[in-house]
């Protein structure tokens, strides 16, 4: 059996400086490809491997966990020699490590973008932490090479990160959006607990594609419609509205969560609603 640790939690109050960070990232060109630099004076602190828009790892001096265990870790007889043949021979052909992994069947694929997550939650958690003083810079490069099942949008590392910190809440959300979004409605869960300073994404259906930015604004317009709507009933239970492209935002609250859905047109509307009041 393939021994699977408990993820390294995110503790409380850095995931909210993860999707701060995140948002750093993404103000670089979506067409480039290259690494985000992070230093402190002369001293390099880690980097952002991008490519088109997508992350393909982070990686900071001080990391609480090596790749190599955490690709042990989610493969079935996989070990330290074995993984070091499989990285020297990668790197005798040009391969990239991962996929070299995935191709010679020393890991799943899936293994791999689970460990490869871990991984880089790990390194945007240091980075994040070391904000305060750094600067950024950027060096290009002019190849693309990273396989993109194996790369991460903002949204999907965002999501996660608060998953990890806040994974009850996640949890239930994540069971909500299950239940009430039809087919082709996409949606959010932003945790609002007393022990966050800011309302924090926890989950996401559908949203891999957009700017973590548009989501996050997509958020602040679901809390601050309903924390308006208690000012004039203590009985709000939806929020809505309707865009000029003819989609429909819906805002609802559960107790410490809040989650919006962005509908298509008014037959999807109709569906979610139907579900949402069965529940």
């Amino acid at each position: 059996m393939v021994t699977r640790p408990l993820r390294a939690p995110v503790t409380n109050g850095t995931a909210s400086v993860i999707q701060r960070f995140l948002i750093d990232v993404e103000s670089v060109p979506r067409a480039t490809v290259g690494a985000l630099v992070v230093e402190r004076g002369s001293k390099r602190l880690g980097a952002v491997l991008i490519e088109r828009g997508r992350i393909c790892w982070a990686v900071a001096a001080q990391m609480p966990r090596h790749l190599s265990h955490l690709l042990i870790s989610r493969a079935e007889g996989l070990d330290e020699a074995r993984l070091a043949l499989a990285y020297d021979a990668c790197r005798s052909d040009g391969r990239p490590f991962g996929e070299g992994l995935v191709e010679s069947g020393l890991i799943s694929a899936e293994g791999l973008r689970h460990a490869l997550v871990d991984h880089t939650i790990d390194g945007l958690a240091a980075l994040a932490s070391e904000r305060r003083g750094t600067t950024q810079r950027w060096l290009s490069r002019e190849e693309r090479s990273y396989d993109p099942r194996f790369t991460f949008s903002t949204v999907e590392l965002a999501a996660t990160a608060g998953a990890r910190e806040h994974g009850d809440a996640a949890e239930r959300s994540r069971s909500t959006l299950s239940a009430a979004l039809p087919v082709g409605v996409h949606g959010a869960g932003v945790y609002r607990g007393d022990d966050v300073a800011r309302p924090l994404l926890v989950t996401h259906t559908g949203l891999d594609g957009e700017a973590l930015t548009s989501v996050e604004s997509l958020c602040r317009w679901g809390i601050s419609t309903l924390d308006l709507c208690t000012v004039f009933t203590d009985r709000t239970t939806f929020a809505t509205a309707t865009l000029s492209s003819g989609s429909t935002r819906v805002a609802w609250c559960e107790r410490d969560l809040v989650h919006v859905a962005v509908c298509r047109d008014t037959a999807a509307m109709a569906k979610l609603f139907r579900r949402l009041n069965r529940k």
